[in-house]
């Protein structure tokens, strides 16, 4: 079985409308790497990136998470 065709299966049990390519996974992936605090540089070797802004894309800064590493700073 090919990778769009567990996607779509996957698509109807979990009830998500719409389009959904294999290439969203990548997107998803990269996102959720980011807010566990995965190193960018990390990030982007597992995403196979020979850019880091083409990583920002998938995993864009937080400005959340920004403020609270400068409020760190404050401990």
């Amino acid at each position: 079985m090919k990778v769009l065709d567990n996607l779509k299966k996957v698509q109807k049990i979990a009830k998500i409308e719409g389009r959904l390519r294999t290439h969203d996974l990548r997107h998803t992936t990269g996102r959720r790497l980011r807010e566990r605090d995965v190193p960018l540089e990390t990030i982007m070797g597992i995403l196979r990136h020979s850019d880091i802004r083409e990583t920002l894309v998938y995993a864009p800064y937080d400005l959340t998470k920004g403020e609270e590493a400068i409020m760190a700073l404050d401990d």
